[in-house]
């Protein structure tokens, strides 16, 4: 809690004044206000400042007496009364009816005397006490505010950030800190995704076990990992967001991704389980029962618990990815598609989205999902979240539903900053450009998304979420209006002092560099070569796996050269601090290094790996079969033929090969090593079989290791992974070509 208090006054205190006080040209606000002029002078808060307001913002007034108390260390005073007059030394919320502002627009007027806050609703004092925020100084206990007038609104009233917990779970103080910093940027909306496959985050009263067993998974190490909100958390967490202008919008997955819940009730699904929380991603067939009525007793159940700890007015419910296999199979979903008269499973899902629309609809709430829930049929009063085609927006607005925005193209987070730039997610516009003008008011606003399976720490979330927030939130609020991207671009560039002051381990604007691996078997040495992408980076490396600093050995002329075996690490740095992605990469000295490699089956052209003689380079495949140093090929074996160019002795072999069952990727049955001395005639030395579980969506590399009783002497040597052929009966896509990848044959 301590640490939450300590950055909730960072967020204060160093929360503007980016710019010069004397003759300020620049204002660094982000989003920038639709309309403002400089005055002369400052308002100056010290211990005699009052703020004003009436009973109906004292809550508004109440928070901005906290930001502007922290930095002079003595609480300033809050006059709540419904004579709210305009006196020196003064800041006044003064309620309004100007249309031109909307419900989350506001005027804010500073002199040298006092500071007038105008707005109609309560989202536009929030709105305004965000600018103030960013206009206070960086540093120091002088609390200035430079004189202007603004007059400010925003294009999209829904602007949202959508943070997973279901994958991994994140204590109560890390949700405040980003509800703090939704609010400073001037966000309304967290969509906060609750319930997943790998995990149920929620105390559900009714139902202990969904936290006792579905709250937790058995990682593939045998650890256990999870963790839950306890209700009164949650009410904490609420309660929190409301006094910053922040809205929180639960998410319950229904009826997909729920094996977290099927596995502490597996009553609830088609087959009765068992099942195990799984550790892996992907899509589930295993899925609520559509058909058993005791299956919506526990959603209303669920529902009812969820209700009573948000206030918000929409429900969102997922609905995404919702596999029909087990429904197709199961008597007592046919049983429900005959008896309502559907014509076939997605009508079925169709029904189930109803279903729960009219429960909540009964509480006087909404329901919103994902775009899957225009299939079969959309439910009567559905908001629709879109993420995959632009084209389900204007589907769903030409039935009269509204929809949130937030494509994957722009708006996903968890898409590395590589892949996704800052620049890309500046180009994002809500409304798709051939919407007709009749359709246009269905579009709510939107959202950034992220997703967390490869988000494990507060670290990580900063890296993904910033800069790139900042330019969802311009996006969002100023819309078609917003300024270009050179001068939203210069204003991110003073930002970033900012965000260092506030702790804030933010990533890259884009890629930073690219890296090439090679071995030069005639310097017999490891080379790594660094092509710059982005500008004004040092880059600093160690070869024995420690985290790169500023005092590690530093990059010269863009390349590295080394002997051995090592586990590399290079890091990029910005302003002496560590900006972009990590490159982390084993490299193995054996005695196959550098050796001629024939393949017998053709490798798959779009995983060439680092050459033709991939196999023996040295340099290790990362848990990213994309990495560009894997080979692979489907269906067939994997037959090479390696010449150490000598007849060499050693004692293992070893094949080291990568499994992910969702990508269709497995290991083989068995690897068959041979030895000869003339390339022609070989005989066998040794195989091992594979000896772990095929299905488990978890990344997994294994090294296929044979240990020779005696030294064996050979120039050649023949391997053979035998694949499988056809993905198997228990696999999704059961009798498609299975795949296996394989980096380096290892002789020792």
């Amino acid at each position: 809690m301590k640490r939450l208090i300590l950055f909730t006054m960072m967020l204060s205190t160093i929360a503007g004044g980016l710019f010069a006080q004397k003759k300020v040209k620049f204002f660094n606000l982000i989003p920038y206000p639709t309309e403002l002029s400089q005055g002369k002078g400052e308002f100056v808060v010290n211990s005699k400042t009052t703020i004003k307001a009436d009973e109906k913002s004292g809550a508004m007034a109440n928070f901005l007496c906290e930001i502007l108390s922290a930095p002079l260390n003595t609480e300033i005073a809050v006059q709540i009364g419904s004579n709210v007059s305009n006196t020196a030394n003064s800041i006044v919320f003064v309620w309004s009816d100007e249309k031109a502002l909307g419900p989350q627009g506001y005027r804010l007027e500073i002199t040298s005397d006092n500071i007038i806050i105008r707005a109609n609703e309560a989202n536009g004092f929030f709105m305004a006490i965000a600018t103030i925020r960013q206009l206070l100084p960086l540093e120091g206990k002088r609390v200035s505010i430079p004189s202007l007038t603004i007059l400010d609104k925003p294009e999209f009233n829904w602007r949202g950030m959508m943070l997973d917990v279901g994958r991994h779970y994140f204590p109560k103080e890390v949700i405040k800190r980003y509800i703090d910093l939704l609010s400073f940027y001037k966000f309304t909306e967290l969509h906060w995704h609750l319930t997943d496959d790998q995990g149920w985050r929620i105390e559900i009263k009714k139902y202990p076990k969904l936290t006792e067993v579905g709250a937790w998974r058995t990682e593939a190490n045998g650890s256990k990992y999870g963790g839950f909100y306890k209700q009164d958390e949650i009410r904490e967490i609420v309660a929190y967001a409301q006094r910053r202008g922040i809205t929180i919008v639960p998410e319950i997955e229904m009826p997909g991704h729920s094996m977290a819940a099927l596995t502490a009730y597996p009553e609830l699904s088609c087959t009765g389980g068992p099942f195990i929380v799984p550790t892996g991603w992907g899509v589930f067939e295993d899925v609520y029962c559509a058909g058993k009525e005791s299956t919506f007793t526990f959603m209303e159940n669920v529902l009812t618990e969820v209700l009573d700890l948000f206030p918000s007015a929409f429900i969102h419910i997922g609905g995404d990815e919702c596999p029909k296999t087990r429904w197709i199979k199961c008597p007592d979903c046919q049983k429900r598609i005959k008896d309502e008269g559907l014509k076939d499973e997605a009508q079925l899902q169709s029904y189930f989205v109803n279903r729960i629309e009219k429960f909540l609809n009964s509480k006087g709430r909404r329901l919103t999902g994902w775009d899957e829930i225009l299939e079969g049929g959309i439910a009567p009063n559905a908001t629709v979240q879109l993420w995959r085609d632009w084209k389900y927006a204007k589907e769903a607005a030409q039935t009269g539903h509204d929809v949130i925005m937030s494509p994957t193209s722009h708006t996903y987070l968890n898409t590395s900053p590589e892949d996704l730039l800052l620049e890309r997610v500046y180009t994002f516009y809500p409304m798709p450009d051939d919407f007709p003008a009749d359709l246009r008011k269905h579009i709510l606003g939107g959202e950034c998304d992220l997703w967390t399976e490869n988000v494990l720490n507060v670290d990580r979330i900063d890296f993904q979420m910033f800069p790139r927030i900042l330019a969802m939130s311009e996006c969002l609020w100023n819309g078609k209006s917003r300024q270009s991207y050179a001068d939203f671009n210069a204003r991110v560039q003073t930002e970033y002092t900012r965000l260092q002051k506030m702790g804030i381990k933010y990533g890259p604007e884009g890629p930073v560099y690219t890296i090439k691996f090679d071995y030069d078997k005639a310097a017999a040495a490891f080379v790594a070569k660094i092509k710059e992408i982005s500008k004004g980076f040092e880059y600093h490396y160690t070869l024995d796996g420690t985290e790169p600093v500023l005092t590690s050995p530093k990059v010269i002329n863009n390349e590295i050269r080394f002997k051995g075996s090592a586990h590399f690490r290079l890091q990029s740095f910005l302003n002496n601090s560590p900006n972009g992605t990590q490159t982390d990469r084993h490299f193995i000295e054996h005695k196959a290094l550098g050796a001629e490699v024939t393949m017998v089956n053709p490798l798959n052209k779009n995983y060439p790996g680092n050459g033709k003689n991939n196999l023996c380079d040295g340099i290790m495949g990362t848990a990213s079969f994309g990495d560009g140093y894997w080979q692979a090929l489907t269906y067939n074996d994997m037959i090479a033929i390696v010449d150490m160019g000598e007849e060499k002795s050693f004692t293992e072999i070893s094949l080291d090969m990568i499994s992910k069952s969702s990508s269709w990727i497995l290991f083989p049955y068995g690897v068959f090593f041979e030895v000869s001395d003339d390339g022609k005639e070989f005989k066998g030395v040794g195989s091992v079989h594979n000896d772990l579980p095929l299905k488990t969506l978890s990344v997994i590399q294994k090294e296929f290791s044979v240990k020779l009783k005696d030294p064996v002497k050979a120039r050649y040597i023949k391997v053979t992974a035998k694949n499988l052929g056809l993905l198997p009966e228990w696999h999704l896509s059961k009798g498609e070509a299975a795949w296996i990848f394989f980096d380096e044959l290892i002789v020792k």
